[in-house]
């Protein structure tokens, strides 16, 4: 290989090594963004859960009391 054949090679994996970062760091923005979506979703399905958690607590409460009166 001449001089001219090993800058050209040089030349294309710089560029290459360039590309990857810069898909790297798009990709770990976008996972981060998504990240935080889910974390408040998850969030807001546990509050919903124990919305309804409390709510089965309340029927049951007036199942058994029920059954106790009869």
């Amino acid at each position: 290989m001449n001089g001219r054949a090993q800058a050209l090679v040089a030349t294309a994996m710089l560029v290459l090594l360039g590309w990857i970062v810069l898909e790297q760091r798009s990709f770990r923005s976008f996972v981060h963004t998504e990240l935080a979506g889910v974390r408040s979703d998850i969030g807001d399905l546990r509050e919903r859960m124990a919305r309804l958690e409390g709510r089965v607590d309340t029927l049951v409460e007036i199942f058994t009391e029920r059954e106790v009166s009869r």
